[in-house]
């Protein structure tokens, strides 16, 4: 089939075709009109059919040539792909004003990333330090700014994935509320923590300077002295007596130096009796009376004590100590395998500043820290340095102090380190836990020892 055919160009038609369509055509007869007009067109007949047979040489070749031209293109394409189709790998085409240089490299990040690389997207987001908040608060609590002290502290009570720093939180956040005066947040806060820990809270202490004199202007104070023995049976009697007369009672064992079962067994009845009676005593010295039962108890053997291991359990309660008590309670049971008594939270809170009330005959002994320490403290550190002497260890009163800077906090720890460096101990009792976690940011703990205070 030749090219043209598909623009609808007829076959040629030869001589001898025209001859016998003309045989087979049947002619009218010619008419007056028509001949005349066939002998006005007889003599330009012979030149129009000499331009048409002129013409269709012409297309003719020119047919014949394109066609040549096409079989051999498709002689030289490859026979098993089509001859419009692109090879299979072939690079794509270049941008044309693309350098040299820069077309070797393609269009994509194909060469960048050679086909196992993949681009990160989720960059892992660092879990907050819990420790490092608890410091942070510090600092800032240092810095004179409970507020944001504050928020810090109430996220990590809320963190329930760092149970190392869950406690400790809690304890700072109630130490500011009770440093900045807010009783009211202090008393929600306790709730919370009641509600959470199943155990009681810490309780509310009035100012140190106002609990002595509020319980002496309304108490009697019945003194213990010597050892807890059948001795003191005319002391059980007084107390017996005050306690049916007055509506309170202060009971003050800072001259306590031993006991055995029967005078333990003596006293253990008369406080369970006033108990019973909806009276529950201050007691004055009570952590000296602790540290004299616990020393009774390990002298005598754990078997051979048990009305000692039921007065401290007794005592215990009385100042609200629910975690000392279940702690000795889980001793006694182990000593002997019988329950101990459920703890039941005391009428009354206790007085703080009555419990490790000093001996007076010490008192002149004591040092005392300041209630705030900030700035230089060059004549600070003299005066600790001069208290601890030469002795192998020094205990300094931290019970009124309040806050501390964050200078002067580094500035105790460098003026301190040489006497601590030869083997002798400061120790710092009844610090804050927002100046001890101070201490521990700053490096002073590492250096002295610090005993927070107990809750």
């Amino acid at each position: 089939m030749s090219i043209f055919s598909f623009f609808g160009k007829k076959p040629r038609r030869t001589d001898s075709d025209d001859d016998t369509g003309r045989a087979e055509r049947t002619v009218p007869a010619p008419t007056a009109d028509a001949s005349a007009s066939r002998d006005a067109a007889g003599s330009a007949s012979p030149r129009n059919a000499q331009a048409a047979r002129n013409t269709a040489r012409k297309i003719d070749a020119i047919e014949s040539e394109m066609t040549s031209v096409l079989s051999g293109m498709r002689h030289k394409l490859p026979a098993s792909a089509p001859a419009s189709a692109p090879a299979k790998n072939a690079a794509p085409a270049q941008p044309a004003n693309l350098s040299p240089g820069l077309s070797r490299l393609g269009t994509t990040t194909g060469m960048l990333l050679d086909g196992t690389t993949t681009l990160m997207t989720d960059f892992p987001v660092p879990e907050a330090d819990p420790e490092a908040a608890l410091a942070e608060a510090a600092i800032l609590y240092a810095s004179g700014q409970p507020q944001a002290a504050e928020l810090l502290l109430l996220e990590a009570t809320r963190d329930t994935h760092a149970e190392s720093t869950l406690t400790p939180a809690w304890w700072m956040l109630f130490d500011l509320y009770q440093l900045t005066g807010r009783q009211s947040d202090f008393e929600t806060l306790g709730l919370a923590y009641a509600s959470r820990f199943e155990t009681s809270p810490p309780g509310w202490q009035a100012a140190t300077d106002e609990a002595p004199q509020a319980a002496q202007s309304t108490a009697a104070t019945l003194p213990f002295s010597g050892r807890l023995d059948a001795g003191c049976i005319k002391t059980i009697e007084r107390l017996k007596a005050l306690s049916a007369s007055t509506p309170s009672l202060r009971l003050d064992f800072m001259r306590v130096s031993g006991a055995d079962a029967d005078g333990c067994a003596l006293l253990l009845a008369a406080l369970r009796q006033l108990h019973k009676r909806g009276m529950e005593p201050y007691l004055i010295g009570a952590s000296r009376l602790v540290q004299v039962l616990r020393d009774a108890i390990a002298a005598a053997g754990p078997r051979e004590m048990e009305p000692g291991w039921l007065l401290l359990l007794e005592v215990l309660r009385l100042l609200n100590q629910e975690q000392a008590f279940e702690e000795t309670s889980m001793d006694y049971c182990l000593a002997f395998e019988v329950s101990p008594p459920p703890f039941v939270a005391p009428a009354v809170q206790p007085i703080a500043s009555l419990i490790d009330l000093p001996d007076p005959e010490s008192e002149a002994d004591r040092f005392r820290m300041p209630a705030v320490i900030e700035g230089r403290t060059e004549d600070l550190v003299r005066a600790l340095l001069a208290h601890a002497g030469s002795a192998p260890v020094s205990t300094i009163d931290c019970s009124r102090l309040a806050r501390v800077e964050f200078n002067a906090s580094a500035q105790l720890a460098l003026g301190l380190a040489p006497h601590c460096a030869g083997g002798k101990v400061i120790e710092l009792r009844e610090v804050n836990h927002l100046v001890a976690r101070l201490f521990a940011t700053t490096g002073l703990a590492d250096i002295v020892r610090v005993v927070p205070r107990k809750y």
